[in-house]
């Protein structure tokens, strides 16, 4: 018999997921040692963390007599960068269906975390925290741990380890080549979870130059699509170096804390069989939004998905300001040479990202490169010479407002020729049919295409 109050946990098994047995293991041994109330699981980004706790916490929700490990159930919490102490409490809370009077409205958190410890010590239960941060502990980690509830555990991953002294920690175990075989067969999708042997010695070659990273090996599979025969594998490993090639700084610019590897694997995404350019950009802003320093909201990611099977009509303008406020904006910043090739290939005629990527590249500086100006003008030129955009386009118009006030002082003259910036800006070009164009885009007004043909895209070329 299930206990009534247990929680139902916010994910099921996944059929294509290969356990570690080797730290399942390890957190089993520590969780079950009566001196550790807090274990730490740690290791880089994409490594597998969440995925071993997932499918830690299915393992003991499926036992359900009176004498299980945890009878009154799992909780899962997914914390990140921006948790904040007072919306988990009320979850946490919630799932425990503990409703005294004003609970589910109060803002005093010093109450519900008294709430939180008179009801759980008597519990037997496990918590698991995904994704916390060492400055976390003491505005948030501390203040959910009940001390003394000796039925009580705690289960936290973390990208850090130096800062959970005082806790149980373990590392996770460094995929071996079996476990990176099966975890590419498992995601394909092949009998018995094996790679053909016409496939092994490519598929150990791809898992050779992706450190066996779980993230990157998955990326990898996801990108070229279900069962794929020995030349397309070919193709992949081929772009896998063309990219650690030609891109190894930018990697390193995003971080030395992630595997080159990973982004090795993500960049696949732009090279390999994908068809629809604009989703094949979309892809590559995921896995960076995925796997950067500053985790992302959750939403982010999803509202992004949403919109590309357009499905949502999205405000690009709130996106590229909370882009800017995780930090992204600086990061591209500092990786020019990434950002360039990653913006300049982003505005698709016919894709609508031009709308994201026009208020990125006002908000990053990127306008001062040479040539950025003008292949993001002529692509706006040439995508909407015979368009009118309604007055209601809001987002659009405020994106290109961002544009405007970087780009209009070098078309128009009005600054210092001299200046570092000016050095990057447009050359011998006849600015007076690129301002009207912009104005006319603000007018609302149609862009004739006899007079783009014939005076803006020369100019923009010069």
């Amino acid at each position: 018999m299930r206990n009534p109050t247990r929680p139902r946990l916010p994910f099921k098994e996944d059929f294509k997921y290969v356990p570690l047995m080797k730290t399942v293991s390890e957190i089993q041994q520590r969780l079950a040692d009566p001196e550790n109330q807090v274990v730490v699981l740690y290791g880089d980004a994409g490594t597998g963390k969440s995925s071993v706790t997932k499918y830690f916490a299915l393992q003991y929700d499926m036992e359900t007599g009176p004498n299980s490990e945890f009878w009154d159930g799992v909780f899962y919490i997914e914390c990140g960068r921006e948790a904040e102490l007072l919306p988990i409490l009320r979850r946490i809370l919630r799932e425990m269906m503990i409703e005294e009077n004003g609970i589910s409205t109060t803002e005093d958190v010093d109450l519900l975390c008294y709430h939180l410890r008179k009801n759980l010590w008597s519990l037997n239960a496990l918590f698991i925290f995904d994704d916390v941060w060492e400055d976390q502990r003491k505005r948030l980690v501390e203040k959910l741990i009940v001390q003394g509830a000796t039925k009580v555990k705690y289960l936290l991953t973390s990208q850090q380890s130096l800062g959970w002294r005082g806790y149980a920690i373990c590392r996770i175990e460094t995929i071996t080549l079996e476990t990176a075989k099966e975890i590419m067969a498992k995601q394909i999708g092949l009998p018995d979870s094996r790679i053909p042997e016409a496939d092994e010695d490519i598929v150990k070659d791809i898992i050779k130059v992706t450190d066996s990273h779980p993230l990157a090996l998955a990326t990898v599979v996801t990108t070229t699509g279900g069962r794929v025969a020995p030349s397309e594998w070919n193709k992949v490993k081929r772009n896998l170096r063309f990219y650690l090639r030609d891109y190894k700084e930018a990697v390193v610019t995003f971080g030395e804390s992630y595997p080159r590897s990973v982004f090795a694997a993500m960049k696949l995404g732009i090279r390999v069989l994908l068809e629809d350019q604009a989703k094949v950009k979309l892809f590559q802003l995921l896995c960076i939004l995925a796997l950067f320093e500053s985790p992302f909201p959750q939403k982010l990611p999803l509202l992004l998905l949403l919109w590309a099977e357009s499905e949502l009509s999205m405000n690009f303008t709130v996106l590229v300001d909370e882009l800017e406020g995780r930090g992204f904006v600086q990061a591209l910043s500092t990786g020019k040479h990434f950002a360039f090739d990653w913006l300049k290939a982003l505005v698709i005629p016919g894709s609508g990202l031009h709308f994201l990527a026009s208020g990125l590249y006002a908000k990053t500086g990127l306008l001062k490169m040479h040539g950025l100006r003008q292949h993001f003008i002529l692509t706006l030129i040439s995508e909407r010479s015979t368009s009118t955009f309604s007055e209601s386009d809001i987002a659009f118009r405020k994106s290109m407002d961002a544009v405007k006030a970087k780009i209009l002082p070098f078309l128009s003259g009005n600054c210092d020729r001299q200046s570092p910036e000016a050095e990057d800006s447009v050359t011998n070009v006849d600015t007076a049919p690129i301002n009207e164009y912009l104005l006319a885009v603000y007018g609302v007004k149609y862009i004739r295409q006899k007079a783009l043909s014939n005076q803006l895209l020369p100019a923009v070329r010069t």
